[in-house]
């Protein structure tokens, strides 16, 4: 149903799917694909032996019923698109993401899937979130969290209904991220001691980030050098599993917004190891040589 001054009850489009409890979960998920129009994603839990399925719409001025992406579960009686929702953009790459639960997975343990948005996404997962014990039902139900703590990067809800002896019940806040410190030099602005911060002290500096997360502040703080846009990546030649904009002060240190903190939280991404790429606007990106250890913050 297409929002309006009038709104009636009479149906804009119809969503064709397969059979198999298509329409078990519905949910708007922003926009995956980047295009300036919001999508859509519908789930059918029930899908080839309760494998389950999930199909995505993209929006448009001509957006009709047919999927654009479909997504299958990864085996029988997982109950796969049981639960869905987008997530905003976790990764901060532009694209807004989705998650979605399968409660059935690993004798009813459970597990919720991570899927990064992108022109064009892809059906793969990127993260896979696993519940902690056969029937707790984890991905019974999923859903955004806004941003609870803070830190500008969207986090997710997942409830596992059937937890715990007594069948309480548990539901999860997902707020993931590996934090990293990064010293850095600027050809340019090079003094041989330190960085120049004549484009923030002369007001030439955007409160927007230049690159694709476009991060925004209300105020430059001191001694910054300029935005630079930190990326992490599993291979050196491999794609970008997590990007966001931070200041480059003036003493090579990578900080946050506030231009204090310098333990920088890298959205979207488990423990792992990392090779760390720094990009500015003006000079050659640089990447480390070898692959870093990056976990929670302490």
């Amino acid at each position: 149903y297409l929002g309006g001054d009038i709104l009636d009850s009479g149906a804009d489009i119809i969503l064709s799917g397969d059979t198999g409890g298509f329409g078990s979960a519905v949910s708007g998920i922003g926009d995956v694909n980047g295009d300036g129009f919001d999508d859509v994603a519908a789930g059918a839990s029930t899908w080839n032996g309760f494998t389950g399925r999930a199909h995505i719409y993209l929006g448009g001025p001509a957006m009709d019923g047919i999927a654009d992406i479909v997504i299958d579960g990864e085996n029988t009686a997982h109950l796969f698109g049981c639960a869905l929702s987008g997530t905003g953009d976790i990764n901060r790459d532009g694209f807004d993401d989705l998650m979605i639960g399968a409660y059935g997975a690993l004798s009813y343990t459970g597990r919720v899937y991570l899927f990064w948005g992108g022109n064009p996404m892809n059906n793969v997962p990127d993260l896979v979130f696993t519940g902690e014990h056969p029937n707790d039902l984890l991905g019974r139900s999923v859903s955004s969290a806004g941003d609870v703590n803070g830190d500008r990067i969207p986090d997710m809800l997942a409830g596992a209904y059937y937890y715990g002896d007594n069948h309480n019940g548990k539901t999860y806040l997902f707020t993931s991220y590996v934090c990293t410190g990064i010293k850095a030099w600027l050809q340019g602005p090079f003094t041989g001691s330190g960085m120049t911060s004549y484009l923030s002290t002369g007001d030439y500096m955007p409160l927007k980030s230049p690159f694709a997360d476009s991060l925004e502040v209300s105020a430059i703080p001191g001694n910054v050098t300029d935005w630079v846009l930190v990326q992490l990546r599993t291979q050196p030649d491999g794609n970008t599993c997590s990007q966001r904009s931070f200041f480059l002060m003036n003493n090579g240190m990578v900080a946050d917004t506030s231009g204090v903190d310098t333990i920088l939280k890298m959205p979207g991404v488990p423990d792992g190891n990392y090779h760390i790429v720094v990009h500015h606007r003006n000079h050659v990106p640089v990447m480390s040589l070898e692959a870093q250890p990056m976990g929670t913050c302490e």
